[in-house]
């Protein structure tokens, strides 16, 4: 992470640390990191030419699965053998993806390595990537797009040498809100100051709702993960169901003959969370319907490529 972080930063290299603050018993602050430079390692011409070429990697090449919608992402993927009693085994592996966002002025950036994975595929691009997506886009539901396209930098003796500089940014970021609880996903509407509507899947609009623990979003309008103008954007709208269990050993339904989307409506109303593997019409489901599982448990779906 250190090493991409030199290209993310045009070509400075700058001092890793983990724990941000240090407190002492009476709450005060004893200790702070802040960002420190080390040393130049590459020039900015090269930093920006290797990072229009993660950005390729990303959008046509084996970092795919690693795009984000509306933001441009910086990446490379690795896959290698490891060395087991002296030797490169052909059995054991490691997968990784490391990317940055946004490419253009980066301001994270995320490391996903995994060990000997064993889910049959060891590609990184194919195990990693994935998982940085979703780290992804759970950091961009959590920070505003201000936040993340301009923030505030300080020198290693804590005086600011960036102010965040866009807080009156004439867009809005449209945070993935999918399968949160409706609890969840008004936290993040709230502190992101934008302004929502519960809707029923009927399109009749919900004022209350008696536990918002027990009441999932399946869709929203707009989109998540676009940058909107605020002229054009009102209210968001989100449409949720209702979890029909709560506690305990859950059966899973039968989605055979299901469209997809009602497929998805069902199982999360019955208190699962969803996974699509391929697109079209659906094949099979893992865990297979009829068996119990605990509230919360992943539920695949399988589709084939043609409708």
């Amino acid at each position: 992470a250190a090493a991409y972080s030199c290209i993310a930063n045009n070509g400075l290299f700058m001092k890793p640390y983990l724990v941000s603050k240090e407190y002492g018993l009476n709450g005060e602050v004893v200790y702070e990191n802040r960002p420190s430079p080390v040393r130049k390692v590459v020039s900015t011409n090269t930093a920006k030419i290797i990072t229009q070429l993660l950005t390729g990697v990303v959008q046509r090449g084996t970092g795919m699965e690693a795009a984000i919608e509306g933001m441009l992402v910086a990446g490379k993927t690795g896959t290698s053998q490891k060395l087991v009693n002296g030797r490169y085994s052909s059995n054991h592996h490691l997968g990784s993806f490391i990317g940055y966002f946004p490419a253009e002025d980066p301001s994270i950036l995320v490391a996903v390595i995994l060990d000997d994975p064993r889910s049959g595929n060891y590609y990184g691009g194919k195990i990693s990537a994935p998982v940085f997506k979703r780290i992804a886009n759970r950091l961009l539901e959590y920070k505003s797009v201000n936040e993340i396209y301009d923030p505030t930098i300080y020198e290693s003796n804590g005086q600011v040498v960036q102010a965040n500089s866009k807080k009156a940014s004439d867009e809005i970021f449209i945070p993935n809100l999918s399968y949160l609880s409706l609890s969840a996903a008004e936290s993040i509407l709230k502190e992101n100051s934008l302004s929502y509507k519960i809707m029923s899947e009927d399109g009749t609009q919900i004022v209350n709702t008696s536990d918002n623990q027990k009441w999932v979003v399946v869709l929203q309008d707009p989109a998540p993960n676009q940058r909107i103008k605020k002229k054009d954007l009102s209210t968001i709208n989100i449409i949720i169901s209702s979890i029909e269990n709560e506690e305990g050993e859950l059966t899973i339904p039968d989605i055979t003959g299901m469209s997809l989307r009602n497929a998805i409506n069902k199982l999360i109303a019955s208190g699962f969370e969803v996974e699509i593997n391929g697109s079209g019409a659906i094949v099979s489901q893992y865990p297979p319907a009829g068996t119990k599982h605990n509230l919360g448990t992943r539920i695949i779906i399988y589709c084939t490529n043609k409708l």
